[in-house]
């Protein structure tokens, strides 16, 4: 069963096991932890409703007509389409990897206008802005990103590179689970860190990578934003990275605002208590505040943007959800419909049902888009539903002889991660892949013409 989820999430009934293992412990407090230094992010908050523009206290309007005013220039530009071509990435931890497949698998990624990422996706999203230009000469890899017959090598292609940083060895590789695992959340503040995903960022999102995604701001006016969820207000931010970058290179500051920009994607990505929250300083705003998972707010996001981007201009948005979208029915490890329930099958079904309209919710936003004349919405999601050409469930894709679903239960029983599956996230590369070759969309809506 695939299902989206936030970059780490700690189901219901864990954190019920935890709370009542835990319950002596409740009153440990940890400091604050301090936001990176010189570190003031350009971001938008994104808001429930156009109702509620009363309150929106920032950023200034000059940020909001910054906007407007790149994508103006980008809708001009000699050779360029007459509509917005805009990129929707979801979060879905582990399920990313089919989303990293399916760029890869791609034979053209399209020069998208502006392109939005939260959690897992705000992992993707920088390798798909510069899809089309050159891998940066600083970038660095891993030990375990290697040649693969069926991804290419390191430093073929930026596509590439992303696909190459799915296709993981062992949980660690991205996630360090502390000894004691839950037992050591009271004492630590967390159940695991990202420091091996901090380190795969550093190696990839190099200071040659900020000054290729400024170049493209101020050369082409393309936008690239993550989203976060500001603990301390409750709101869901837009981190403006074009603008990050962009400054940073105009100061000569791009190695102070590299650890900036890294921060902002481990944000969009961490989910407490699994992995503990990340200090930013906005800019214009008081702070510096807690970020947690953009997930928690906003599945995916662009028409959240508001009037910033809501203008009689059409758009072409592609929506790709590193998830199965629509909930899966209730049933066992073994696939088989649940007869019994328990405090734990029955937390973790409220959790899932929970995460699941969020995403819906959020999808059902972008899906207006393709009402508006002259606008179109192309949708991606781990499903075979409404495809044409490829065989069977995605459970039942085959990879070096094994289906993914034996794939992840044999992740299951050889290491029991806690999150990332190795061999079933290779699975899903190679499913998404095939997928982004021969049969990409699971929905096309085209708006009506323009009168």
């Amino acid at each position: 069963m695939i299902r989206a989820r936030s970059s780490f999430s700690i189901r219901l009934a864990e954190l019920v096991l935890v709370a009542v293992s835990l319950a002596g412990l409740a009153g440990c407090a940890h400091e604050r932890p301090e936001a990176a230094l010189n570190c003031e992010l350009p971001a938008y908050k994104m808001l429930p409703s156009s109702l509620d523009t009363q309150r929106r206290t920032g950023p200034p309007e000059t940020f909001s007509q910054a906007l407007r005013d790149a994508l103006e220039a980008r809708k001009t530009q000699v050779g360029r389409p007459a509509r917005r071509q805009v990129l929707v990435l979801s979060g879905g931890s582990q399920h990313g990897a089919f989303g990293a497949g399916f760029f890869r698998g791609l034979p053209q990624v399209p020069e998208y206008d502006v392109v939005t990422g939260v959690s897992t996706g705000s992992l993707m999203s920088t390798p798909i802005f510069l899809a089309n230009q050159d891998v940066p000469k600083d970038r660095t890899y891993l030990p375990y990103i290697k040649a693969d017959p069926k991804l290419g090598a390191p430093r073929q292609s930026n596509v590439s590179d992303l696909a190459l940083a799915f296709a993981i060895s062992k949980e660690s590789d991205l996630l360090h689970v502390r000894p004691f695992g839950f037992g050591s959340a009271a004492l630590s503040g967390s159940v695991a860190t990202f420091e091996p995903l901090r380190r795969l960022l550093e190696a990839l999102i190099s200071e040659d990578t900020i000054r290729a995604v400024a170049e493209e701001a101020d050369k082409k006016g393309r936008k690239l934003f993550v989203g976060v969820t500001n603990l301390d207000d409750g709101y869901g931010y837009a981190v403006d990275l074009t603008q990050l970058a962009s400054e940073a290179v105009a100061q000569g500051s791009v190695a102070a605002a590299r650890a900036c920009y890294i921060d902002a994607l481990l944000a969009s990505s961490s989910v407490p208590p699994g992995v503990g929250p990340i200090a930013l300083k906005l800019k214009d705003s008081p702070g510096p505040n807690l970020f947690m998972d953009g997930g928690a707010r906003y599945g995916v996001f662009f028409d959240q943007l508001g009037d910033v981007v809501t203008s009689d201009q059409p758009a072409d948005v592609t929506l790709v959800v590193n998830g199965s979208l629509y909930g899966d029915s209730w049933k066992d490890k073994q696939g088989q419909p649940i007869t019994k329930w328990s405090v734990l099958n029955l937390g973790f079904r409220a959790i899932d049902l929970l995460e699941n309209q969020v995403y819906r919710l959020s999808v059902a936003d972008q899906e207006k888009w393709a009402t508006r004349p002259g606008s179109s919405l192309q949708v991606a999601f781990i499903s075979n539903e409404g495809l044409t050409k490829m065989p069977g469930a995605p459970d039942a894709w085959k990879y070096e002889g094994q289906t993914c679903a034996d794939a992840r239960n044999g992740d299951r029983a050889k290491s029991a991660p806690v999150e990332f599956y190795p061999a079933y996230m290779r699975c899903l590369i190679d499913y998404g892949q095939a997928r982004g070759a021969s049969d990409p969309w699971n929905k096309v809506i085209v708006g009506k013409a323009q009168p």
